[in-house]
């Protein structure tokens, strides 16, 4: 009876095997959503590499060897201001004005790095290699990074030398190259360096704009589009690279050594189906893409629906199962719904940044005013003014509070 029992079940698992074998007989084609981003990358300008900023920041490795030496070589005092003007403003503000001869003194020690910085966000475009070696498709970013952070600075101390044109200038410049970047980036990676890139702008740009009451750069007044925040293109380039990895993993496995390992394999083979896995991805790539291009408002509406989006009835996984739990394995969107929120928080920063800028702009137009009524009427129409502030319970001096007309001012 137990021997009945023993083939019944090895017959059962054979037949069950048998089912399963014939359910992943055959790989997909390409779905729609695959073509979609396949298109989406064929529709890319061209770019020469003249003009490719991917293309120049690669070599600037090379070229800032010696300002690897010189990072390492800095002075306490500029590794102090370096930390304090990274990301935080407030605390960029505080020491910018005691580092006078430290900022001059970093910027002289580093000035090839800031004359490849500047050379490199004056070119046209931005394209990344389609491969599957990702080492050759991360540039270094810290180069750019750091080259960004000295021309804030210099912003910051032409502004308070009273050139204000040039200070805008580099502000312009500077903004204008990272929402190239952001736009076209064609991988994740480099959408989420543009972005804190461009955080880091407006942290300190603002620095820049207070220091002589400068008006904001022409790029300030402009909205984020939808093409700068969509992932689409960004995620057309990870569905790339994860496709051609995917070839060459496949093609460099090594071949099995024992009659074991090759009947292991054979009998894994049919449960990993490469563009059904594809196929996979691409969903959730679309589906991540259509919440990113969402207006700013549906936004937090959007990602809560795409982490409850039913994925399909659970028997889905009978066929591919090794690429459902690969793509499962990626833990998909929650580790990827942080990079629409990246994109997405620009434009707040952006309304923020120009708000605060306008506002000190009119609080100095507003003293300057108040200092011309105190020293050019009476003292019984200064004191009415002051009567009328307190009774308005004012924190600034108003025109209209002292009976002046604002265009006799």
């Amino acid at each position: 009876m137990t021997g009945k029992v023993m083939v019944g079940a090895v017959l059962a698992v054979v037949a069950l095997y048998g089912v399963l074998w014939v359910i992943n007989a055959r790989d997909q084609a390409p779905s729609a959503q695959v073509q979609a981003f396949h298109a989406e990358l064929a529709r890319r300008p061209a770019l020469a590499d003249a003009d490719n900023a991917f293309v120049y920041l690669s070599g600037m490795g090379a070229a800032n060897a010696g300002e690897r030496e010189l990072r390492k070589a800095r002075s306490p005092a500029v590794r102090k201001l370096a930390s304090a003007c990274s990301q935080d403003a407030k605390a960029c503000a505080e020491a910018l004005p005691r580092a006078d001869a430290t900022l001059s003194q970093w910027l002289a020690d580093e000035a090839g790095l800031l004359e490849r910085y500047q050379s490199l966000i004056q070119h046209a475009g931005w394209r990344e290699p389609d491969t599957a070696n990702i080492a050759l498709v991360l540039p270094p970013y810290q180069y750019a990074l750091d080259g960004q952070q000295l021309l804030l600075l210099q912003a910051w101390q032409r502004a308070r030398a009273g050139d204000a044109a040039a200070a805008r200038a580099l502000l312009e410049g500077d903004l204008s190259f990272w929402r190239r970047v952001l736009r076209d980036s064609d991988l994740l990676v480099s959408k989420a360096i543009a972005a804190a890139a461009i955080r880091r702008h407006f942290a300190l740009g603002n620095l820049v704009l207070r220091e002589q009451a400068i008006a904001p750069p022409a790029g300030w007044a402009v909205p984020f589009t939808v093409e700068e925040r969509s992932l689409r293109r960004a995620l057309a380039g990870e569905l790339r690279l994860a496709e051609n990895t995917s070839d060459s993993v496949l093609a460099s496995l090594p071949p099995p050594e024992t009659s074991l390992e090759r009947v292991g394999n054979a009998l894994q083979a049919p449960f990993f189906k490469r563009q059904a896995t594809i196929n996979l991805l691409a969903e959730n790539y679309d589906a991540l893409a259509a919440a990113s291009e969402a207006p700013l408002a549906q936004l937090p509406q959007q990602l809560a629906q795409l982490r409850e989006r039913d994925t399909g009835p659970g028997w889905r996984w009978v066929y591919n199962p090794t690429g459902h739990a690969l793509v499962r394995v990626g833990n998909f969107p929650q580790n990827y719904g942080d990079y629409v929120y990246k994109s997405a928080d620009l434009e707040g920063l952006r309304r923020a940044a120009l708000t605060t800028v306008r506002r000190e702009s009119q609080a100095e137009r507003q003293a300057s005013i108040c200092d011309h009524l105190l020293t050019n009427i009476r003292a019984r129409d200064v004191l009415r003014c002051v009567s009328h502030a307190l009774r308005a319970r004012a924190q600034r001096c108003r025109p209209s509070l002292c009976g002046v007309p604002a265009k006799a001012i």
